[in-house]
């Protein structure tokens, strides 16, 4: 299981390596290692945890990602990096959104190829509606469940189901609140947000706590769901990865619901005005400094030539074997000999990917 989970997680970097623009240009070309010190000192003044591809690819060849999670931090942080260091909108900085964009599509394929994926137990004896604490409940229904302390998460009802003893349980998305997500100091989020997990869990009836609704941010602000307390509805726009900590749009809010009631038409209380809604930062964070730590990485892996040499030959044999071009005229003639590499380092004058 091991050697699936690495595998998968060293196909994530071999993918992003390979991703290149209309012109075949490499977007990760300058992200392959960290800038020079002398080169670059302000860029070791501004960036706390310095960290590059080469830097990733060590400790994935040391097997010290224990988890694609972790794997997920580093990146994360090295796009991070290069959006605090780089001004918005320069080419360093479109390099690393699209980057970005592409890694978390990578994430959701690797979901896919994990081989220890847990599969959930089935129950055959199906229920159409279960009722609990003076509540009928039905597949596609939003409620509350225990979450530990004083916590509480909110799930759909996607399946319902007796096991063999008679206990009556169901199956269910659940929505967690961004307090209890993994996040970037001071990401915005709205005032009743909640965030769709990727994988769905088996919980007995008895955890259920009450009624409640989540409402896609289109509909959110249109009207409120027929008979229901404002205080029990939540607005939704992004899915949230445990394993990876990582979060996402959703595109398609149809498969966020059960097969039985996609068809359904939502019926609401309309507003005679649309909400509009504001995003912010949680209230915890506010006027408060991130919470920085540096890393030991960063010194444990200061990126010599000859790592830079390795990364190179191994986008070329990656790019060579997909039958696609490898670096443009320079970076070939610098593959020979990286000892003189100031063509493919941008000028200290312009900003590093970084």
């Amino acid at each position: 299981m091991k050697e699936a989970k690495e595998d998968v997680m060293q196909w994530m970097i071999d993918q992003i390596m390979l991703e290149s623009d209309k012109n075949d240009r490499l977007l990760a070309e300058a992200f392959l290692e960290l800038p020079s010190r002398e080169d670059y000192p302000d860029y070791y003044d501004t960036i706390i945890e310095p960290i590059a591809l080469d830097i990733i690819q060590a400790k994935l060849d040391e097997g010290r990602y224990t988890s694609v999670r972790d794997l997920a931090d580093d990146f994360k942080l090295m796009v991070e990096n290069a959006t605090k260091f780089n001004r918005k909108g320069s080419p360093v900085y479109k390099d690393a959104v699209q980057l970005m964009d592409r890694f978390e599509t990578l994430l959701a394929e690797s979901e896919v190829k994990f081989l220890e994926e847990e599969k959930l137990e089935t129950h055959e004896n199906k229920l159409s509606e279960i009722e609990w604490n003076g509540i009928t409940y039905k597949i596609g229904d939003y409620c509350y469940f225990e979450a530990g302390g004083d916590q509480r998460l909110v799930g759909c009802l996607f399946d319902m189901w007796q096991d063999e003893s008679g206990r009556k349980g169901v199956t269910v998305h659940m929505y967690v609140f961004p307090e209890m997500t993994h996040h970037k100091f001071q990401t915005k989020f709205y005032q009743k947000e909640v965030l769709k997990r990727t994988r769905p869990e088996h919980r007995f009836v008895e955890s259920i706590l009450g009624r409640c609704h989540v409402l896609h941010v289109k509909d959110y602000v249109r009207g409120k769901p027929v008979g229901a307390d404002m205080n029990d509805v939540y607005v939704c726009e992004n899915r949230y990865n445990d394993q990876t900590r990582t979060i996402s749009k959703i595109k398609n809010w149809a498969i966020c619901v059960p097969e039985q009631v996609r068809t359904q038409d939502l019926i609401l209380d309309l507003y005679d005005q649309p909400l509009h809604l504001q995003k912010a930062p949680l209230a915890s964070e506010l006027g408060e400094q991130p919470p920085y730590k540096r890393r030991k990485d960063s010194e444990d892996f200061d990126s010599p030539l000859q790592k830079r040499r390795a990364t190179l030959t191994r986008v070329a044999r990656l790019m060579v074997g997909s039958g696609r071009i490898t670096l443009d005229s320079q970076c070939q003639q610098s593959r020979s000999n990286c000892i003189d590499d100031s063509h493919h380092r941008r000028q200290p004058s312009s900003c590093h990917g970084l």
